[in-house]
C-alpha cells in the first residue's frame, strides 16, 4: 500500500500502471491532477481512498484494465474495463465524484469514507 505525500499536487501518466502488487492508495487532499491510465492494469488494487474535497481531473482510463477474452484466454487489445476496485472519497464529495468527467466511469466503485 501507498501513503502519498500530502504535498503532491499530480499523479502522472501511466505513473503506477502494471504495478501488480498494488493494493490500497491513499490520495492526498491536495491532489488536483491524476494522469490518463495512472493506475492501469493494477490487478491487485482493491482501495483507493480520496482524501481531496474538490474532485481532481482523472485522466480517462486511470482505474481500468484489459479485458480479456474468455474463449480465447488472450487480451482483447483495445477493450477496457474499470479494474473493479472500491474508491472511498469523502461523505460531503461522493455526488461530486460519481458526476465529475472521467470519474463518472467508476459511480458504482464510488463509496462513502
Amino acid at each position: 500500500s501507498i501513503a502519498l505525500p500530502e504535498s503532491l499536487k499530480s499523479i502522472g501518466e501511466y505513473t503506477f500502471a502494471n504495478c501488480g502488487k498494488l493494493a490500497n492508495i491513499t490520495i492526498p487532499a491536495n491532489t488536483e491532477n491524476i494522469g490518463e491510465y495512472a493506475f492501469f492494469d493494477c490487478a491487485a488494487l482493491k482501495i483507493v481512498e480520496c482524501l481531496a474535497l474538490t474532485t481532481p481531473n482523472l485522466g480517462f482510463g486511470a482505474f481500468h484494465k484489459y479485458r480479456y477474452d474468455k474463449q480465447t484466454g488472450g487480451i482483447e487489445k483495445l477493450s477496457y474495463i474499470p479494474i473493479g476496485c472500491t474508491i472511498y472519497a469523502l461523505a460531503t464529495a461522493v455526488e461530486a465524484y460519481k458526476t465529475a468527467e472521467n470519474w463518472s466511469d467508476y459511480a458504482t466503485y464510488i463509496k462513502s469514507k
